[in-house]
């Protein structure tokens, strides 16, 4: 059997190592010649012994013969002769993951500080064959030692020697068949920098060199592919070599592979490694392009146009892709206007940051992007956000459709796993769906009326309370907050067995955890690319999780013991259980169902309190509203025979024929759009005379699509009366309305939050007198999560009409 000769320039690292045992036992290394990078050049040479060192004892074991590679050192140095980076960080201070022991008091850097003698490498005349030439020299001499297209040079790591031997003899280069590089990221983070993948940060004249002079035929393996092509399972690695399970070899990978699991835990920053659940799998950069020599159809190759940016402070290794051509008048979605810059800008790097600023900051400065180019707006190469009401209805309505993994995999709930809104598989979220939805029937809705109406009565008699100490009985409340704390308080009773005690103590442990752990969950999406920013929320995130989970579990437990039983929420997810514990397809398990009653608490404190604040604050600037709402309040209340003075409240039921009130809380979710929504198109989309090809993001905005000015008529103004109105594109019936989405993602709480919104307004503005403590409050409105005004808290003035 004739195996494919190929060159290996490393920087023998932990992936490093797996490559290149991978490719002596499948290929013909002619070559090794080593690089500074993921460490020093001597400390790579060491760590080359110790994995030819295994490599010949795993080929001793199978009897198979095993040939020395001949070993060249590069110069140690960069290109552009500045200081080396090296990394530590990540490989460790020996570069293999802490394979040999290293004094406590050693420089990552001192070769003499690693204990040698513990790996018990081989000899070198057993393993290995030093030439006494440069790496540049060695390169060039064996490529010309064969003929045209016979051998192919691997990069493993920074382009030091590779540039150097270019430099040299660059037309020797032409005989190669292909030098494959593993280095660089068109559209995902940079693993060292938001935009630079390390090989090119490294070095990255060399980098940019090699690229613009290459006479061979250049093969880019960048991040974007071995993320996700190259990922390693660990029960991959635990199932290696079942049948040498003592060997060497086995005990060498499990080593630095596991370290190289602690690391990525760390810096994917989604789980620490103090007693949480460890990562799953870990991206195999080099190996990949070993995998790609053996079976050159493994991997699609696409031709293209690119240089690295050899310089800059923050750009340094970036690659940036000549497409403007392609991305301005050959691109399907060329036609979609937007910023100049947009169809530049990778959807994954910098255009995070825009999207930051833009859509998580400023939803003013959002409008004003959709205001200035129209309804659909390119914001980057293959990203469009949308604020046209027809065409969003139409999206979330449609099956090409699915959540955009990197935002919704963050919302997971760190040891329980998923839950409703962040499961991507269609078929694993309508599994979920299924399960909840019982609990949210307008059945079992009218169930759990009465939690909603003692709370409701609990918050008015407190108010009255306080008021009844004052001489002109009145109180000043901050209703943002006033609110959160009777929604969490609800949601406690409907979800939890009962009250958190939130209105009476100001708040309530498990609601401010989780809203703590959702603020950063939105800043981990916000600021991915940044690890500085990640690593300490993340870690914050577990603490508090593991909380949350301590409290949630002496709830769950008790109901799945059958010990007590509720009409509410928390006992339709038990009573779907499987008796004997374990999820079937129509049903939740522990942990799901957890995580579930949480995404409750998460989803519904928030969004009905901030709304209900912005309906008090649109009633307070137009008082003819608030009038003809006070009428209606009034008028029910009389029917059914509630007085000021009295405990009662306007039940709930009766709550939801208020017409002109659900008018205004219509009308005020329409002008406050609190989320947006990011979809994946899963094949190509035609709809409104737009085309959204494969793989299009999209970025649908309520903010913006409530204002639309394609879409509504007087979009900027406040007016119930439209949602009084039966024609066709009123109020509801108006494609633009999505304030619970829509399709098969729409809110499953929908029911709910209208229910205990009409509940406490009605029995607030009956019970109260309302005014502005400040009537020039500013309204300024900025993302914290969801939509919220920039200036808390918000003050306003109740007083009893009782008095």
């Amino acid at each position: 059997m004739t195996f494919k000769k190929v060159i290996i320039d490393t920087d023998p690292g932990i992936d490093d190592a797996v490559a290149i045992i991978f490719a002596l036992l499948t290929l013909d290394v002619q070559l090794i010649t080593l690089v500074q990078g993921n460490t020093n050049l001597m400390n790579t040479l060491r760590n080359l012994r110790a994995i030819l060192t295994v490599a010949k004892r795993y080929s001793d074991s199978i009897q198979r013969p095993f040939s020395k590679p001949r070993i060249a050192l590069g110069r140690g140095t960069r290109v552009d002769s500045r200081p080396c980076v090296y990394a530590h960080a990540f490989h460790g201070p020996d570069g293999l993951g802490g394979y040999f022991p290293f004094r406590t008091d050693a420089v990552s850097d001192d070769f003499n500080a690693a204990d040698i003698e513990s790996a018990h490498v081989l000899p070198d005349n057993q393993i290995l064959s030093l030439l006494d030439v440069v790496a540049e020299e060695a390169i060039l001499e064996c490529i010309q030692m064969y003929d045209e297209r016979d051998v192919t040079l691997i990069a493993l790591g920074p382009l030091s020697n590779v540039w150097r031997a270019i430099e040299l003899k660059g037309n020797v280069f032409a005989k190669l068949k292909a030098l494959i590089i593993m280095g660089g990221t068109f559209d995902a983070p940079g693993n060292v920098s938001s935009v630079a993948e390390f090989n090119f940060y490294a070095d990255p004249m060399a980098a940019h060199l090699v690229v613009a002079k290459s006479t061979a035929p250049v093969r880019i393996v960048p991040l974007d592919t071995t993320s996700v092509v190259g990922r390693l399972e660990k029960k991959h690695v635990e199932s290696c070599y079942p049948e040498h399970r003592n060997s060497p070899i086995t005990e060498f990978l499990t080593r630095i592979l596991g370290h190289a699991f602690e690391m990525c835990e760390r810096a994917r920053s989604l789980k620490l490694p103090d007693g949480g659940e460890q990562v799953e799998w870990i991206a195999m950069h080099d190996p990949l392009c070993v995998a790609a020599v053996i079976d050159e159809g493994l991997l699609n190759w696409k031709p293209t146009h690119f240089q690295v940016e050899p310089e800059g402070r923050f750009t340094a290794g970036a690659r940036f892709v000549r497409h403007a051509i392609r991305a301005y008048w050959i691109s399907p979605l060329k036609n979609i206007p937007g910023p100049l810059w947009a169809p530049l800008m990778g959807q994954n790097s910098f255009s995070m940051l825009v999207t930051a600023v833009l859509w998580f900051k400023k939803p003013a400065q959002n409008l004003a992007l959709f205001r200035k180019y129209g309804s659909v707006v390119r914001v980057a190469n293959n990203v469009v956000w949308i604020s046209n009401g027809e065409l969003a209805r139409q999206l979330l309505q449609s099956d090409a459709i699915v959540k955009h993994r990197p935002v919704y995999e963050i919302l997971k709930f760190d040891d329980l796993g998923d839950s409703l809104i962040s499961f991507i598989d269609h078929g694993l979220h309508q599994v979920a769906r299924r399960a909840v939805m019982p609990g949210f029937s307008i059945q079992h809705l009218k169930a759990v009326d009465p939690y909603i109406e003692s709370n409701t009565a609990f918050l008015l008699n407190m108010l009255k309370e306080r008021c009844a100490t004052s001489p002109k009985r009145s109180t000043d409340v901050d209703i943002w907050k006033t609110l959160r704390t009777f929604t969490t308080d609800i949601i406690g009773d409907v979800a939890f067995g009962g009250p958190f005690g939130a209105m009476i103590h100001g708040g309530a442990e498990v609601e401010e955890l989780m809203s703590k752990v959702v603020e950063n969950k939105i800043k981990l999406v916000m600021y991915k690319f940044l690890p500085m920013i990640c690593v300490p929320l993340a870690k914050e995130n577990v603490e508090k999780t593991r909380r949350i989970v301590e409290i949630m579990s002496n709830i769950v437990d008790e109901r799945l013991s059958g010990k007590c039983r509720r009409d509410d929420l928390l006992q339709v997810l038990v009573d779907g259980r499987p008796a004997d514990g374990n999820s079937d397809h129509q049903s939740l398990n522990r942990k799901e169902i957890m995580s579930n009653c949480l995404l409750f608490l998460t989803a519904g404190v928030d969004t009905s309190s901030r709304m209900m604040s912005f309906v008090l604050i649109m009633l307070l600037r137009h008082p003819e509203v608030l009038k003809r709402v006070r009428h209606e309040v009034d008028v029910a209340a009389c029917t059914h025979k509630i007085d000021f003075s009295s405990k009662e409240v306007i039940p709930a039921q009766v709550c939801k024929s208020l017409t002109y009130l659900t008018a205004v809380v219509n009308e005020t979710m329409r002008l406050h759009g609190l989320l947006s929504m990011a979809r994946v198109a899963t094949k190509d989309i035609n709809m409104c005379g737009y085309h959204f090809p494969k793989g299009t993001i999209l970025g649908l905005h309520l903010f913006s699509i409530g204002r639309d000015q394609e879409t509504w008529d007087r979009s900027d103004t406040f007016d119930p009366e439209r949602f009084m109105q039966t024609g066709k594109n009123e109020g509801e019936r108006n494609f633009g309305f999505l304030p619970f989405s829509a399709g098969n993602y729409s809110c499953v709480g929908r029911h709910m939050a209208m229910t205990n919104m009409r509940t406490l307004l009605a029995n607030l503005l009956y019970k109260f007198d309302i005014s502005d403590v400040n009537p020039h409050h500013s309204l300024e409105l900025v993302m914290r999560g969801i939509l919220a005004i920039k200036e808390t808290p918000y003050m306003v003035r109740l007083t009893d009409r009782n008095a």
